[in-house]
């Protein structure tokens, strides 16, 4: 490529208002340089009504942090999308990492009409490990959630050692996580006497 010409891709971020906007998109292809899309470069601007959050994320986010995040948002503006996959059973947008953006965006806090969303191509065992991976890239995630992560790509018949591959963990941490899921669901429906009053 000449020097003197800057490389540049032409896109067009479309506002979505219902689901057969978002069915109506021609499919993008999506620049790919060494084996790596690049997503980030095709964001949608989605409307509230068709975003929801995952059942399934063991991130969470203090009220202080959410407060920062506000003020992040209304001083440099929204630089970072909300992570999202189209769901055809419930023709909604559900979120994979940025749940906390998301929320950040509803009535409580910025009442915006549109959330930036990258949406993925996932199945759904893709989507749980890459909800994990990006909380342990950021370095948040919570050892039950992380269980649950595991069980539910289990679940979803994935074998033991492309979960531990996928999710960057060892043998051990893999059965150990195993084991807390199961030890939850031992307890899960049992009631507890009062603690002892000194």
């Amino acid at each position: 490529m000449d020097g003197n010409f800057m490389k540049t891709i032409d896109i067009k971020v479309p506002f979505i208002d219902t689901v057969e906007d978002f069915l109506q998109l021609q499919e993008q292809e999506i620049y790919n340089e060494k084996g790596i899309d690049f997503p980030v470069l095709y964001p949608k601007m989605v409307h509230k009504s068709l975003v929801e959050a995952n059942d399934y994320n063991p991130n969470y986010v203090a009220k202080d942090k959410m407060k920062l995040l506000k003020i992040s948002i209304e001083e440099n503006g929204f630089c970072f999308g909300i992570i999202s996959i189209f769901d055809y059973e419930k023709r909604k947008f559900v979120i994979v990492d940025g749940d906390h953006r998301n929320q950040i965006t509803g009535e409580k806090w910025l009442k915006l009409n549109y959330k930036p969303l990258i949406v993925l191509n996932h199945s759904m065992d893709k989507r749980l490990a890459a909800t994990m991976q990006f909380n342990k890239a950021r370095g948040v995630h919570r050892i039950e959630g992380n269980a649950e992560l595991v069980q539910r790509m289990l679940n979803e018949g994935v074998e033991e050692i492309v979960i531990c591959k996928t999710l960057g963990i060892d043998a051990d941490e893999f059965l150990r996580l195993k084991r807390l899921r199961k030890i939850a669901d031992v307890y899960i429906d049992r009631e507890f006497s009062k603690s002892w009053e000194i």
